[in-house]
């Protein structure tokens, strides 16, 4: 048997439309009958919600106790739970939209590490073969990489940095 997906939204229309809640368990004489767990204004008690129910070849159906238990119970619990779930499910996508985001700084962060990294790499193989006079070279070049480090944070002037250029 195919299984129908589910739609919260008709669920939840579904529940709505149903007799309001909470139903309960009756025990008649020789059956189990599901009514309203209140009284029906005008019928001065419950109000019938299963009292028979008929086959398809029109037996009468006797609902087992349980049965009636469950069906008289799902009227409130199938909403509520449905409400649970749309809770958890907008808190799951706030908490996946907070990750992503994050995971977007994360990489970029890490991107950054990495080019931070390879400029160190070669401001030290320059200075151990550079004169003084290559020095400038050296921080315009660290210089430069740091600019692109953090786009939106400005890379310190000369003066800042304690050097005066």
């Amino acid at each position: 048997m195919t299984q129908t997906p589910r739609d919260w939204q008709k669920d939840m229309e579904m529940c709505e439309a149903a007799t309001r809640g909470p139903w309960k368990v009756f025990k008649g004489v020789s059956e189990t009958l599901i009514g309203t767990a209140y009284d029906h204004t005008q019928m001065k008690g419950p109000d019938s919600i299963v009292g028979h129910a008929i086959s398809a070849h029109g037996d009468y159906v006797y609902i087992r106790e349980n049965d009636a238990k469950l069906l008289a119970e799902a009227r409130t619990a199938l909403p509520y739970w449905l409400q649970e779930a749309k809770i958890y499910k907008q808190s799951y996508e706030a908490t996946l939209t907070a990750y992503t985001a994050e995971k977007a700084r994360a990489e970029a962060a890490e991107a950054r590490e990495q080019r931070l990294k390879e400029a160190i790499e070669n401001a030290l193989k320059w200075t151990w073969c550079s004169s003084e006079a290559n020095m400038s070279e050296i921080d315009t070049v660290l210089n430069d990489i740091l600019s692109t480090l953090y786009p939106d944070t400005p890379a310190p002037t000369g003066e800042e940095r304690g050097t005066h250029e």
